[in-house]
């Protein structure tokens, strides 16, 4: 009985002492690529899984896949994009190319450098030059 009694603190204290993850909600953004601003919504949910949507005159893109954090470092990965042209005024071979491109980056995780201005306000900035600086603000407060 002692070392049931025992056990169960050590575990409490162990899950006690976990960080936070300070990501786990939906968050509104704007990535910024080759002078482009785009806003967009990323949601990470506890379980380590992404998702990201955005529209470019009219398109709307939704990507998702996985992160990981850790220290002043978040990684995500893309698994999956979907595109929907209804609504764009962009030809539709424009927006082949630039389907073409983003599916490039599926699967190849991208790293950054996350600096928080406050609780509810981070930067991620790339580790690699030619990936897009990522700005993002809470959209709903956790819970």
């Amino acid at each position: 009985m002692r070392r049931s009694v025992v056990l169960v603190l050590a575990v409490a204290l162990i899950g006690g002492c976990a960080k936070k993850n300070p990501y786990v909600g939906e968050w509104e953004g704007e990535i910024t690529a080759q002078s482009f601003r785009v806003p967009v919504v990323h949601k990470f949910s506890p379980d380590g899984v992404y998702e990201v949507t955005g529209a470019l005159m009219g398109a709307q893109v939704k990507i998702t896949g996985t992160y990981e954090w850790g220290g002043d470092k978040l990684t995500v990965s893309g698994s999956t994009i979907a595109v929907d042209t209804s609504g764009s005024m962009i030809p539709k071979d424009l927006i082949d190319q630039g389907t073409t491109e983003i599916a490039k980056q599926l699967n190849k995780p991208q790293t950054g450098t996350v600096s928080w201005t406050d609780k509810d306000t981070f930067v991620a900035s790339p580790d690699e030059p030619a990936n897009p600086i990522l700005r993002f603000k809470r959209k709903v407060a956790p819970k």
